[in-house]
């Protein structure tokens, strides 16, 4: 469901899937970089994307 939301906007791609409670979250990506971010609920298949986050700026771990 993911990459076919990601088809249809622009050619992004989406990284491996990450499962939490209910959905999956993934990484958007433009020729190998990481663009933002995405949900796909588990049950539905409804994607939604996180656009309130803003332009990616950059990974960090937490401890």
């Amino acid at each position: 469901m993911a990459q076919q939301w990601a088809d249809d906007h622009d050619g992004l791609t989406v990284a491996e899937a990450e499962a939490f409670p209910g959905y999956y979250t993934l990484h958007t990506l433009r020729q190998d970089r990481i663009e933002g971010m995405l949900s796909v609920n588990a049950d539905t298949g409804d994607v939604w994307y996180h656009s309130w986050h803003g332009e990616f700026q950059e990974m960090s771990e937490g401890d």
